[in-house]
């Protein structure tokens, strides 16, 4: 069948090769935890570009604003990303905040759930449609609290409103394949402003005179998060 998007991954054995995980959704909604386990931007990044790269549009869910004892600081950690446009839903499936607005997201959609696991896919997902018979486990010590695989397969559920969701098992980290290292700039458009100001045309960002990067990050005006996940992923594609 003709394939629009896909929610894909590099082959753990041929790295040169993609393992589709879901094919032909609409939107890819990125579930993170406030806490247990903690909110991990790079992965966010990781998942947009992924998304972005595959034809999806992209949604970032904070989950389990229960645990939350300043609101204002959850906010502020996830600026950088309504600056650019994405949307950010904050939701609790304990509490149930969120839970309309999600269930309006989901309406009329082919959703695939994404995240770290432990951040609460399963239960987010069996509070916003009751009836569904999914397994939800405790975040576990042994991973250093940053939870444990639940949901082992990927499944399809038709949602009572219209549109499905696809549950995905959580993961610990994901590579990004076929993406060149100056293709990266592209996905973080406040680095890629400031670039062309840099003394030198070849300037890494990390050490050289005349960085305009470095100046911006020095003088308050780019988010050290976005910068330093930046960073880590250029890394990894030149290595």
């Amino acid at each position: 069948m003709p394939r629009r998007s896909a929610l894909a991954r590099p082959d753990p054995f041929y790295r040169h090769r993609k393992q589709i995980i879901v094919a032909n959704a609409d939107m890819l909604l990125i579930v993170a935890a406030w806490l247990e386990p903690p909110l991990w931007h790079e992965l966010i990044d990781r998942y947009l570009i992924v998304a972005e790269r595959n034809r999806l549009a992209p949604v970032i869910c904070v989950n389990k604003m229960d645990l939350a004892d300043d609101r204002d600081a959850v906010r502020a950690s996830v600026v950088p990303y309504v600056a650019l446009g994405y949307r950010v839903l904050f939701a609790s499936a304990l509490t149930g905040e969120g839970l309309d607005e999600l269930r309006a997201l989901l309406r009329d959609q082919t959703t695939v759930l994404a995240g770290l696991s432990g951040v609460g896919k399963s239960s987010l997902l069996a509070a916003a449609e009751p009836g569904l018979d999914l397994r939800t486990g405790a975040v576990s010590t042994h991973w250093g609290g940053q939870g444990q695989h639940t949901t082992t397969q990927v499944n399809l559920f038709p949602l009572r409103s219209g549109g499905y969701v696809v549950d995905t098992p959580g993961i610990r980290e994901l590579a990004i394949s076929g993406l060149a290292p100056a293709e990266l700039l592209s996905f973080y458009p406040q680095i890629e402003a400031l670039a062309g100001q840099c003394r030198f045309a070849n300037c890494t960002h990390s050490h050289e005179p005349g960085c305009a990067v470095k100046a911006a990050l020095q003088a308050g005006q780019l988010s050290p998060t976005r910068y330093k996940n930046y960073r880590q992923i250029l890394s990894e594609l030149e290595g």
